[in-house]
């Protein structure tokens, strides 16, 4: 679990630094802070053995065609220096972990076309070091990353472009990482990783928790099933129609949550990350929702972190985890600074004299 977490040249990022990040952990704040962008920094720290590790936060931005003047990884450093590499260090139980990242000084690739059909970059395992390839085979230089741990140089790898595919050869083989999942703002999960995810929990009998989370936003649900229908597995639910209806027919609510507590159930000793975490749900629930996430959070021994724009959502942290003495939960206001945004921290017992102010969490998204 991250308990610290310091960002330096990210792209809104000159230097920030969070201390105390809990078990479940808010971000909230007005429109264009970093809240979204802060996410990105901690998932490319999580996924730092990934030779697309810079592309995933451009696909979930929309993009399908990334072209201009500059190399197209120079929008992922502050200000576009990139001179200057990037460094992210995360703080938990066993040190200080540091990740570098350094952009190639002849790197030219000037142009990235997302497929139509898969957008998203795929995760491929990492590669380790391999011979050099076959006589006329262009490799060319991208990114060199460089490990530490507790600021001590642990391992080094850099990230080459062969036939318009990156490949990454590190200097010594990586160690395993814990899970780190990643959900849009705008989108649901993937039906079929869901499928399967919930399919591999009822093998299990471990789906008691997940039912009852999604119950939260749909009381009629009697019974979730992993269906494949004509090589598609889909989720479908219960409620007393006579036959089961595909989960996100219900609305984007249930689907949603039901991607989250899934991505939780797999996510064990790792990391969730969840933007616009209150997409999709109404505000009488939000107190039940909380809780529960709490809930799975400690019963999954893994960690939530998500950004909102609700101030109704805080109500119902605030509401749902009174009962409980020492809540692992935190809450980070993101505001604009001079060099990049600035967030202040609060606890749990923090949270009613600051929502009596108002104007906490920012205004609901436009557009």
């Amino acid at each position: 679990m991250i308990r610290s977490f310091e960002i330096n040249n990210f792209k809104t990022f000159e230097d920030l630094a969070l201390d105390g990040l809990g078990a479940f952990t808010l971000m909230g704040g007005r429109n264009n802070v970093g809240k979204t962008c802060w996410l990105e920094a901690a998932f490319l720290f999580c996924d730092q053995l990934n030779p697309e590790l810079l592309l995933k936060p451009m696909s979930w931005r929309g993009l399908q065609v990334i072209s201009g003047p500059d190399s197209v990884f120079a929008s992922s450093f502050f200000r576009y220096r990139t001179t200057r590499p990037i460094r992210l260090t995360a703080i938990d139980e066993t040190g200080s972990g540091g990740l570098e990242i350094i952009l190639d000084s002849a790197n030219n690739t000037r142009r990235i076309v997302f497929s139509e059909n898969n957008p998203a970059p795929k995760n491929p395992p990492p590669s380790v070091p391999a011979p050099p390839g076959p006589a006329g085979a262009a490799f060319e230089p991208v990114l060199h990353l460089r490990y530490l741990h507790d600021n001590k140089l642990t391992n080094t790898a850099d990230i080459v472009s062969r036939n318009g595919q990156l490949e990454i050869r590190f200097n010594s083989p990586p160690p395993r990482l814990n899970p780190t999942f990643y959900l849009q703002a705008r989108t649901l999960g993937n039906p079929k990783i869901d499928a399967d995810r919930y399919g591999e929990l009822e093998i299990l009998q471990q789906t008691d928790m997940v039912l009852d989370f999604v119950r939260v936003v749909d009381p009629r649900i009697k019974s979730l099933s992993s269906i494949h229908v004509g090589g598609a597995g889909l989720i479908h639910a219960d409620i007393g129609w006579g036959r089961k209806i595909p989960i996100n027919f219900l609305g984007e609510g249930a689907g949603r949550l039901l991607s989250i507590i899934l991505a939780m159930a797999f996510a064990r000793n790792g990391i969730v990350l969840v933007d616009e975490l209150d997409n999709g749900l109404h505000d009488g629930i939000l107190a039940a929702v909380t809780a529960k996430l709490m809930a799975a959070a400690d019963h999954f021994n893994c960690q939530l972190i998500a950004t909102t724009h609700s101030e109704a959502l805080l109500r119902g942290a605030t509401q749902s985890l009174q009962d409980q003495t020492r809540p692992d939960f935190v809450y980070f206001h993101f505001e604009p600074g001079d060099n990049g945004p600035v967030a202040r921290r609060y606890s749990f017992r923090d949270l009613p004299g600051l929502l009596a102010k108002g104007q906490v969490a920012g205004p609901p998204p436009t557009g």
